[in-house]
């Protein structure tokens, strides 16, 4: 506001704020995106040797919680692939935690790759 009570240019200040919005929402993706990683990493070794207990089923709950931020984010900013990314982690998520044990081979395969999706689409947006 400050721009225009000194006779800004609207239109540099629009542009200004949209970069900065920007740079923001990458910003947070780029920490959930670490975050999804180091979830991941904490709940495939139990998941595949079926150490499922209260602690499995809080990451399991922390890492859908973070997914539906990403998601959040990316319908704001307008990502398809992003947003199905995020749908296809969440139905994986879901499973998992409706039936931890035996775990799913697909599952367990799906979970490194649904975090380099992350990564890439990441890089995409940069």
């Amino acid at each position: 506001m400050r721009v225009l009570g000194f006779g800004g240019n609207r239109e540099e200040m629009w542009r200004d704020i949209h970069a900065a919005s920007k740079q923001l929402n990458t910003r947070k993706l780029r920490a959930d995106i670490r975050l999804v990683d180091a979830l991941v990493r904490e709940i495939l070794p139990d998941y595949e040797n079926g150490a499922i207990g209260e602690e499995f089923f809080a990451r399991v709950g922390k890492l859908l919680s973070t997914m539906a931020g990403i998601e959040r984010r990316a319908h704001r900013i307008g990502d398809q692939s992003l947003i199905d990314l995020c749908e296809l982690s969440e139905n994986i998520l879901t499973d998992i935690k409706e039936r931890p044990s035996p775990p799913n081979l697909r599952n367990v395969g799906a979970l490194p790759k649904l975090v380099t999706g992350f990564k890439f689409a990441l890089a995409a947006m940069s």
